[in-house]
């Protein structure tokens, strides 16, 4: 069962990684690993969003009332990305 995510958890970019955007592109390395990471157009808009001070229901409120997406469907994608985001050790959050 997927556990719903914290809307009041507010995302900080991992000081540490180096990222540029590219063509609509983030890309991102983790330097313990030396990993490349490549965040496509809409999660480029999204990381552009994170600034230590949002919350993630801000940020879903934003994109809601810029693109025609089922509220629902937003929540779950947003959980999956800063997941994702999380455990490459990309973001961390604060309160």
């Amino acid at each position: 069962m997927m556990k719903t995510c914290d809307p009041d958890a507010i995302p900080v970019k991992v000081e540490k990684i180096p990222s540029q955007e590219v063509e609509d592109e983030i890309f991102a390395i983790t330097p313990d690993d030396g990993m490349l990471h490549n965040i496509n157009e809409m999660g480029s808009l999204i990381w552009n969003l994170i600034n230590g001070r949002r919350r993630i229901a801000d940020i879903e409120v934003k994109l809601l009332s810029e693109y025609e997406v089922d509220t629902l469907t937003l929540q779950k994608d947003l959980f999956t990305f800063f997941n994702k985001l999380h455990q490459k050790g990309l973001i961390e959050y604060k309160r």
